[in-house]
């Protein structure tokens, strides 16, 4: 195994007092193996697609949705930067392997900082500044091998086949929405359906079992879903079939629903993971893995006219150890815990002609043990906003969102503004502008390196918008922002460290006796032709042209570790039907974008450029329907060309050669599922 030797060569020719860059290391290689030569195929189907698009409508077993506006955000106050989409997406886009993260690479204002996780840069910003929200609920990294702090890694904790209809923000974002700086994904989990159903699929997430259904034939007696996954990887093994690596993960998410009254309804989430690594070779062993586990309980209030109002109490722990042994000796250990307790309450109202209400608050209690340091730190926040429509063409939508946080003895508290405007030009036009003052937390890491004076780190989004529905099922939309990032953290002495190059890796660098006193930039445009799926076929092209730069303390202006300048998509799939019973169909991407930044030997931090990306993916699948069942094949070429994408390089200064290491390369991936 190729990266195998190259790790555990590079653990016996490093000192260990670069800790940091023996931790990065630690699974980037194995992982980067992991994605190359993972024979496993994505999970490709759903039980919850769309009534105005599904081709699977004739299957009595499949839940269907109402229709919903694609081309339009599901949350009312969210008017330009932001879109909806739907959980057949996850499973319907080549290379996406049933993961909304790698889905959203195909819209634009999202890079891929590196193609073998599925963290995302949203219009050039970190993905450590990406807020993920479950039901209401927000929660910290929903990955496996996943690190404190991070937002993203190689395989998701949550199980796509239970999302429902769900929102993807970029910019300017409501008042609901705090200590967030680049993206929201804005997730929903479906209802359960209204009678038993099954689901056993095998793919890239794992061999998974689900069960869903209502408790009793009342419908007042509440519902449940429940799904299990286990690393397939792991099961081969287990059956005597080597392949090589084993990784070990498994997860469950569990979600239980009652109506209590006519207006009041109970429910309940718990998710759990936990993987597990191991590699050896020779002298050397490293061992690495992380767990999760969230657990939620919601009380919802509707009185189907007016008001709407949700309480939420949950709890989120976070776990992620490493350790590396040579010659049979620990030389290396790693542990860190994380535990969040949070209180969250939302009121909606409606009652007053022409306006919407919203408010709410939220408490935060963390429980921080990082290496041989612990804290506690408390973070509130306090939200209201407001939309009036000045007429049918016109709508405007202000609020106001106060965030606070109190770490051993240091307090911080930051207004925040959000405005947007709506003008409604026709029935095929639309135009908005929207501005946000957001705030964010550091990374929680860096708190306990000597940092706890560190305050936010701001970010002030201007974004327009313009939508044009060409025809039916046809839009153009341009969107062109602006944001400028200040109080980022930088070091006291001059250098080109900046947090804003933060989240994109395995780990996070340890720093101590940083300052807020760096600043960042983003800005550019984008344009999207979308043919939404009708007549059993879709497609999509955008483009992004930006720049993403900023500051360190030496006062030089550079690009970040986001900067690629331009990105291109194309995707399209179609599907037809054999006969009665069968379904075939295929679907293509191709993305390219500009070179990662990049420094060359001796030269100055991020003055050069690797040469430019290109990737395309191909899937194919055929389907059997019938009454109470349905059966699926497919396969996915990851990287069809087999191109390689340069991820980084490393010189040998005894060799004096440089030593590359690619993104993914061509993989198949297979894939067979059973619903009923």
């Amino acid at each position: 195994m190729v990266f195998e030797v190259v790790y555990l060569r590079c653990i016996k020719s490093h000192s260990m007092k670069h800790k940091n860059l023996l931790v990065g290391l630690r699974t980037l290689l194995f992982l980067l193996m992991l994605f190359a030569l993972h024979p496993e195929a994505q999970a490709l189907d759903s039980l919850t697609v769309e009534a105005e698009e599904t081709w699977r409508d004739t299957l009595s077993s499949v839940g269907v949705e109402a229709a919903f506006r694609k081309e339009r955000p599901i949350h009312p106050l969210v008017y330009g930067s932001g879109r909806s989409f739907s959980t057949e997406e996850a499973y319907r886009y080549a290379g996406s392997l049933g993961d909304v993260a790698r889905m959203v690479r195909s819209y634009a204002g999202v890079a891929c900082p590196d193609d073998s996780r599925n963290d995302i840069s949203v219009r050039g910003g970190s993905p450590s500044h990406l807020l993920w929200r479950i039901d209401g609920y927000e929660i910290a990294n929903p990955n496996h091998f996943a690190s404190i702090g991070l937002t993203g890694s190689t395989v998701s904790l949550l199980n796509s086949n239970l999302i429902a209809n769900s929102d993807f923000l970029t910019g300017a974002f409501p008042a609901e929405y705090g200590n967030v700086l680049s993206g929201v994904f804005d997730l929903h989990l479906r209802p359960a359906a209204e009678d038993w159903r099954f689901r056993v699929q095998s793919g890239w997430n794992g061999f998974e079992l689900g069960a869903e259904g209502p408790f009793s034939k009342s419908r007042d007696a509440g519902s449940f879903q429940a799904a299990y996954r286990y690393s397939f990887l792991d099961l081969l093994a287990q059956l005597g079939m080597d392949t090589g690596i084993r990784p070990k993960y498994q997860d469950f998410t569990l979600k239980l629903e009652r109506n209590l009254s006519a207006h009041w309804s109970l429910s309940a989430l718990a998710l759990w993971g936990i993987s597990r690594l191991t590699l050896e070779e020779t002298s050397a062993k490293l061992s690495t893995g992380s767990s999760s586990a969230f657990a939620g309980l919601c009380l919802s209030y509707d009185d189907e006219g007016h008001n709407k109002a949700a309480f939420r109490l949950y709890w989120n722990r976070s776990c992620c150890v490493s350790d590396i042994e040579q010659h049979a000796e620990n030389v290396y250990g790693e542990n860190q815990k994380e535990s969040r307790y949070s209180l969250s309450a939302k009121w909606e109202n409606r009652s007053v002609p022409r306006n919407y209400w919203v408010a709410g608050a939220g408490l935060d209690v963390y429980d921080m043990h990082f290496f041989s340091r612990s804290a506690t730190m408390l973070m509130g926040n306090l939200y209201f906003q407001d939309e009036f429509r000045f007429s049918d063409a016109w709508k405007m939508t202000a609020g106001l969102r106060l965030q606070t946080k109190h770490l051993l003895n240091h307090k911080h508290a930051k207004p925040e503004a959000r405005a947007a405007l709506q003008y409604r030009i026709n029935g095929q036009h639309r135009l908005a502008l929207a501005y946000g003052r957001h705030h964010q937390a550091q990374v929680h890491t860096l708190y306990l390196s000597s940092n706890e004076t560190l305050d936010f780190t701001r970010a002030d989004h201007v974004c327009l918008s313009y939508d044009w529905f060409l025809a039916e099922k046809w839009r153009l939309k341009a969107d062109a922002y602006y944001q400028f990032l200040s109080d980022v953290p930088v070091e006291r002495e001059p250098s080109a460290y900046s947090a804003l190059n933060v989240g994109a890796d395995f780990y996070i660098p340890i720093k101590s006796g940083l300052v807020n006193a760096g600043k960042g930039r983003n800005e550019g445009v984008e344009l999207t032709l979308e043919k939404f799926l009708d007549n059993r076929w879709y497609a999509m092209l955008n483009a992004h042209l930006f720049r993403s730069r900023y500051v360190g303390s030496d006062g030089v202006w550079r690009s970040s570790s986001y900067d690629l300048r331009n990105i291109v998509n194309a995707v399209a799939g179609y599907r037809f039907d054999v006969g009665k019973k069968y379904v075939l169909g295929t679907d293509v991407k191709f993305s390219t974008s500009g070179g990662k930044p990049a420094t060359p030997l001796g030269g100055e931090f991020h003055a050069g450029r690797y040469p430019k990306y290109l990737r395309c993916d191909l899937k194919c699948f055929c389907r059997y329907e019938a009454r109470r069942v349905a059966y699926e094949f497919a396969v996915d070429l990851q990287n069809l060309s087999n191109r390689k994408n340069i991820l980084y390089e490393v010189y040998d200064a005894e060799t004096q050669l440089f030593t590359y290491y690619y993104q993914t390369l061509f993989s198949p991936m297979y894939t067979f599922s059973v619903l009923f």
